[in-house]
Order: structure tokens, then C-alpha cells, then sequence
């Protein structure tokens, strides 16, 4: 049996900052709750060189005292935790007292505190957890913690950290949150000596525009405050216009506390799905306040997760009040419609009073062109097709379409049945990858460039493939303040008016467009958003219609299937139906 060590501090501190300080973003995290806990009004937060070289944090809270200045930074100290009871009714956001002494022990720190009785701040200085004598010196209240050189002494921690702009991003994020779970609070961030935020309190919807901009802003609808069974509840979720591609846009909190979202997000979104579309989500800013006995805060190594005594209860009460909030809206949309929209309605695209006349050209059936030929003929294919085309003989009958899915042609001695959508994204899909295998991407430049207001994680993950971007078509700078300016794309994605949700396309896979080969990524969600955009099931089309699409295929042989394998077309001979019918 190998001999049992008892570790010394500085090997547990060490083991211990591997958990706890995950990166310059959680240090940010640990001591910001300790300023908030502290009643600090106002929170400086400088960072040099992401987080690495530097981070500093000002606050005005209630400082610490003389007396008790040593003891901050030993291994489980905290003022927050006495007796085991304690921790069944923790109110406080920190409370372990484990954070600050694993901080020490990888970083080098001046700590510098002043109560509002003391005459002069109390100085601390610490090296790799050593503290050196404290010294005096002139400070206002409150507490200012200096950070420096993070990782100096753990070379292989500090390797295999992500690069600075990730980290940057990181640290953005979680004082975005700070932002949201505490409007009351003056919060200043300063990155390298310039200032990214500088917040002063405002209402909870005013720092959603500071964040998420005025669209999504304007599209939040609140959740007013609601008291029911020990559960107080408030915030904002958005309407279905403001949807997003993934989860980054969902804050919710306990009892100001951020956590992942959890059963809040769950309640919140589960009412949502009864209105959008598959795969998208709201913003959600959510505050959920009840009796600390009630909920264990201390499940999770970052604080980030928590367990309900009664979880039911809790959803029960979060998804009540969210739908009361939907139907709030949508009520309120049924009467504007009432009064705004004719009794009389007309299909998207075609008159529905004439079926051999086109009313109106439509953008999106694949740049039908002028054709002098007769409506029911298909214009010759090219000599020998392949084996997997859909071969189509000139002399072919256009029998019209079946459930406003199907076309349906005679062709020889057989009929084909075609899938209209799925033949349209194969025609669109094998048209842009052409051009880019060619690199003669057509783009076309905006008159109104697109603005991309995104959270730092999704601003990460953009910057990255921002030249994969540009190897297809597209023109994309950032635009300052987490904003991407989209000034030229190609062509097709402008032809289906597509550039937002190409956008929320390549967001709804934060982790995917981070890996390898990300410009073939990047191509195939791309062409399969204009796939989506191509002629759909369910668009009548005349006769003439039908054959100007189907002339698309002259110059660009089909294979059986689409982007996503599903079958284009099914062909039947006469031989074979006799054989159906047992003739």
C-alpha cells in the first residue's frame, strides 16, 4: 500500500486553484460576489493583457477590518459561515471561503481594505500565498484587490489556456451577468486602461438594450413582480420575434445568485415552444427570489447550479407566469389584427383565382427565366446523361402537381414523381458549392449593411471563422461594442433574403464552428439555410411555372438526392403499374 501524505497548503491551495480558478473569468466572478456581499454600490473592474497580467477590483463596500485583514486569504475562511446550520440557509453569494486563498497561491496580490471607522487602509501584500507585513496607507472605503502575473508559478496551467480574445470574451460575459442580476449597481469595466462599460444604476430593461441592443430590447416583455407561495418572481422573456439560435441570451438567477439555467430556463422555454419554431429560444432575463432553506446552493464546484426542495412547485410557478406574460402579448396582437387584416386572403405567391395565369414573379423559385417554348414541354437535356440523373425525355407531359408537394410529369413510357422543395435545395446547394469550388463566388454588396449584436461568446466564436467567412462571399468587420458589420454576401443568400437567419444558422453551433475544416462547415450551413429558403412544399405552381423550373435542370444534371439524402424524385413505368393492377 503506498504510503497516505498529508498534503501542506501549498500543494492543496495549488490542487484547490485548479477547481476554483479556472481562468481570469473566474477570479473576476469570486470577487465581485465578494464586493456584492460586501454592500459595495459601486465595482471598478480593470483588466490588462485578458485577465493575465493584471485584474483589479475596486469596490466601496464595507472593507474588513484591521483585526481581521491576515485572515482573508487562509485556506476556509469566511465571515459568511459559522456552524453547520449555516449552510442550509446561505444568503450570501460567496460563502466557502476557498476562493481567495487559491487565488493567492497562483497569482502575486495587494489587497488593500478600509472600514469607514478606520483612519487609514489596511495593505497586504501576498506572493504565491506568502503574505508579507502589512503596511498602512491613505485609501477611501471599501476594498481594492490587485491581482498579478496569474499562473506564474503553474507554466503547465498558463499553456493550456484559450487565447486572450476567448478569454477577453469570457471575462465580458460574466460581467454581463453582473450587469443583468444587479441593475442597482454602478459597474465600470475597463479593458487595458479603456473603458468597455461604465454602467451607472438603471432599470433592468435599460441594461438589456446596453447589452443586447434596442431590437431585442424592444421585443422583451416583462414578467412584473409576483409573490406566490414563498416564491417572488420578476424579469423579462422575449416574444417570438426576438428568438435566437441558442441558449447565451438565457440569465436567470436565485435570489441574485447566476446560475445555469436550470428548471427556470426550462419552464421559461417550454412555454415559449408553444409559439416559435423548432430550435430557436428566447432571451431570457430571470430573477427568482425564496427562503434560503429552500434551495442548496453549494451542488456545484463554481456555485453555478442549484437543487429546490420542491422543484415541481418552482416550475409550476416560473411557466404560469410566463405564459400569463404570452398571453398578455398575444392577446394584445389579436385585437391590432382584427382591426388591420382583410377578410379576403391570397396565397404568398400565385392569385388562387387562376391556375394557368402567373400574378406574380416570384424572388425565390430559383431565378426563373423568360422561356418562348410551349408550357408543356421540357427543354432538351444535354446528350448522355449520367445513370443517376433524373432523366427526363424531351418529350414530357406535365401532368401538374399533387398536394401542393409533388410534380407530377409524363415522360416516355413512365411518369416521375418530384419532390418541388427538395429538388429545389439540391439545385441551390450544387449552385453555390460550384461557385466556391470554382472561387468564382458571386456576392453582392448590401445597401444597408447587416448589424450582428451578439454576447461575447457568440462575438468569440464569430471573430474565429470571420476569414472562413470571407473564402465563400461574405464582408464581415466588427463593428465595436460585441457588433459585426456584415457589408457583402453571396449572392444566393442575398436573393432569399436569408442574412439573418444564415447568421443564427452558424450561432445555433458555437462549439461546431470552433473545430477543424471549419470553411467546409461553415459552406454547408450556409447552403443548407438557402436550401430552406428554396421553392417550399406547399407553393402552388401553374403549368408554366412547373416548366421553367424544371428547365433549372437543363444545365445542371441532378443526382437522386438532396443536401440532407432524402430522395428528389421516384419513377414508375406504365410496365410496372399494369403490373399494380394486375393488368
Amino acid at each position: 500500500m503506498n504510503k497516505i501524505n498529508i498534503l501542506p497548503p501549498e500543494v492543496f491551495n495549488l490542487l484547490a486553484a485548479g477547481e476554483v480558478v479556472e481562468n481570469a473569468a473566474s477570479i473576476i466572478k469570486e470577487c465581485v460576489e465578494n464586493s456584492l456581499d460586501a454592500g459595495a454600490t459601486k465595482i471598478e473592474i480593470h483588466i490588462a493583457n485578458a485577465g493575465m497580467d493584471e485584474i483589479t477590483i475596486i469596490d466601496n463596500g464595507s472593507g474588513v477590518l484591521e483585526t481581521e485583514v491576515e485572515k482573508v486569504f487562509m485556506p476556509h475562511s469566511t465571515s459568511k459561515v459559522s456552524t453547520p446550520s449555516d449552510i442550509g440557509k446561505i444568503a450570501t453569494l460567496g460563502f466557502r471561503g476557498e476562493a481567495l486563498s487559491s487565488i493567492a497561491s497562483v497569482s502575486k496580490i495587494t489587497f488593500t481594505t478600509k472600514t469607514k471607522d478606520a483612519p487609514a487602509a489596511m495593505v497586504l501584500t501576498l506572493d504565491a500565498g506568502k503574505i508579507v507585513p502589512k503596511t498602512k496607507a491613505p485609501a477611501n472605503n471599501g476594498t481594492t484587490i490587485s491581482i498579478k502575473n496569474l499562473f506564474f508559478n503553474m507554466p503547465a496551467r498558463k499553456k493550456f489556456l484559450p487565447k486572450t480574445s476567448t478569454q477577453r470574451n469570457k471575462i465580458i460575459d460574466v460581467v454581463d451577468r453582473f450587469l443583468l442580476s444587479h441593475p442597482g449597481i454602478h459597474f465600470i469595466l475597463k479593458i487595458n486602461d479603456e473603458i468597455h462599460y461604465d454602467c451607472p444604476p438603471a432599470k433592468l430593461i435599460n441594461r438589456i438594450e446596453k447589452l443586447y441592443g434596442a431590437s431585442i430590447a424592444s421585443n422583451m416583455l416583462e414578467i412584473p413582480m409576483k409573490r406566490k407561495d414563498g416564491l417572488t418572481i420578476s424579469g423579462y422573456v422575449s416574444n417570438p420575434t426576438a428568438s435566437r439560435a441558442n441558449k447565451t441570451y438565457q440569465t436567470t438567477f436565485i435570489n441574485g445568485r447566476v446560475i445555469q439555467g436550470g428548471i427556470i430556463a426550462k419552464a421559461a422555454g417550454d412555454v415559449y415552444a408553444k409559439y416559435a419554431p423548432k430550435d430557436s429560444y428566447p432571451v431570457i432575463v430571470l430573477n427568482l427570489q425564496l427562503d434560503p432553506t429552500k434551495v442548496d446552493v453549494n451542488v456545484h464546484p463554481r456555485k453555478a447550479e442549484v437543487k429546490f426542495e420542491d422543484e415541481k412547485t418552482v416550475y409550476d410557478f416560473v411557466y404560469a407566469e410566463v405564459d400569463s406574460a404570452y398571453d398578455r402579448h398575444f392577446h394584445k396582437k389579436d385585437i391590432q389584427f382584427k382591426s388591420t387584416i382583410s377578410p379576403t386572403t391570397t396565397m404568398r405567391y400565385f392569385s388562387s383565382s387562376s391556375k394557368s395565369e402567373m400574378v406574380e414573379q416570384p424572388d425565390n423559385i430559383l431565378n426563373f427565366y423568360e422561356n418562348q417554348t410551349s408550357p408543356n414541354q421540357i427543354q432538351p437535356k444535354p446528350a448522355n446523361p449520367t445513370q443517376e440523373e433524373m432523366d427526363i425525355e424531351t418529350e414530357t407531359n406535365i401532368l401538374g402537381t399533387i398536394f401542393g408537394t409533388f410534380i407530377v410529369v409524363e415522360s416516355g413510357d413512365s411518369f416521375v414523381m418530384i419532390d418541388q422543395h427538395a429538388a429545389a435545395e439540391r439545385l441551390a446547394f450544387d449552385k453555390l458549392k460550384k461557385q466556391i469550388n470554382d472561387r468564382k463566388i458571386e456576392t453582392q454588396p448590401l445597401l444597408s449593411p447587416h448589424l450582428l449584436y451578439l454576447n461575447p461568446i457568440e462575438m468569440t466564436a464569430f471573430t474565429e471563422i470571420i476569414p472562413n467567412l470571407e473564402t465563400i462571399g461574405f464582408e464581415v468587420a466588427p463593428f465595436g461594442n460585441n457588433c459585426l458589420r456584415v457589408s457583402a454576401v453571396p449572392i444566393l443568400v442575398a436573393q432569399y433574403n436569408v442574412i439573418g437567419e444564415v447568421c443564427n444558422v452558424l450561432l445555433s453551433d458555437l462549439k461546431g464552428i470552433r473545430g477543424q475544416d471549419l470553411t467546409d462547415l461553415v459552406i454547408t450551413k450556409v447552403t443548407s439555410i438557402c436550401c430552406r429558403a428554396s421553392l417550399k412544399a406547399g407553393e402552388v405552381l401553374t403549368q408554366a411555372q412547373i416548366r421553367l423550373f424544371l428547365d433549372q435542370f437543363v444545365d445542371a444534371p441532378i443526382v437522386p438526392t438532396c443536401p440532407h439524402g432524402r430522395p428528389i424524385f421516384i419513377r414508375q413505368t406504365k410496365k410496372q403499374l399494369e403490373k399494380m393492377f394486375k393488368r
